[in-house]
């Protein structure tokens, strides 16, 4: 008689961790261009310094990261770590895509950084995600 994680339900197979990973990367995602769409448009309107833009695009990918942490956690309930370092290197890889296809270069201590302060971000988001308590109902 075999008795294994995913018998016992302590496991998580790869359904079980695809789908809030894929709502959690479509969520963070949304709210990553969201919120590069705000911050253009603050920039457009305001004078701000050049040393702002690289701090403003770092606060936009690291709340689409904890957002993908924290909505991925949230629906699996379990595991929020993982998911949000899952959902933290992914997003930091589209991002490094899109931004290679663009610059055509790598630049690296900033990329480093970015990539860190996502990974973080969702990370913190999936844990958050798992602890946070389920809305009830008032009846």
């Amino acid at each position: 008689m075999r008795n294994t994680a995913a018998e016992n339900g302590s496991g998580m197979n790869v359904h079980h961790f695809l789908k809030p990973v894929l709502f959690g990367l479509i969520v963070g995602l949304v709210i990553c261009i969201l919120s590069f769409i705000v911050c253009s448009f603050i920039m457009i309107s305001r004078d701000i310094p050049q040393s702002f833009v690289s701090m403003f695009a770092i606060l936009s990918a690291s709340l689409g990261g904890f957002f993908a942490g924290f909505v991925s956690a949230k629906i699996a309930r379990s595991k929020g770590l993982l998911l949000g370092l899952a959902c933290g290197v992914i997003i930091s890889f589209v991002i490094l895509v899109a931004g290679f296809s663009v610059m055509k270069q790598l630049l690296g201590l900033m990329l480093l950084v970015k990539s860190l302060m996502i990974i973080a971000a969702s990370c913190l988001g999936g844990v958050l995600g798992v602890n946070s308590r389920k809305r009830r109902r008032k009846s």
